[in-house]
């Protein structure tokens, strides 16, 4: 489990526009967690797999 992680502006103004919680708290478990999503629907789903490549760099630095 990573003890943070950066949320940039343009992922958080997603989660506002879409008002998504299950595409915040998905964010948040796959950082913290590696935990897949589930449960998205396909907006939310599209949304957070073009932002996979970012958490997925993030997650990388946060061990090192």
């Amino acid at each position: 489990m990573r003890s943070t992680v950066t949320l940039y502006e343009d992922q958080y103004q997603f989660f506002k526009e879409l008002k998504s919680e299950k595409l915040l708290v998905a964010f948040v478990e796959f950082m913290f967690d590696d935990v897949e999503p589930k449960n998205l629907n396909k907006l939310e789903k599209i949304v957070f797999n073009s932002l996979r490549v970012r958490m997925e760099n993030q997650k990388k630095k946060s061990y090192a």
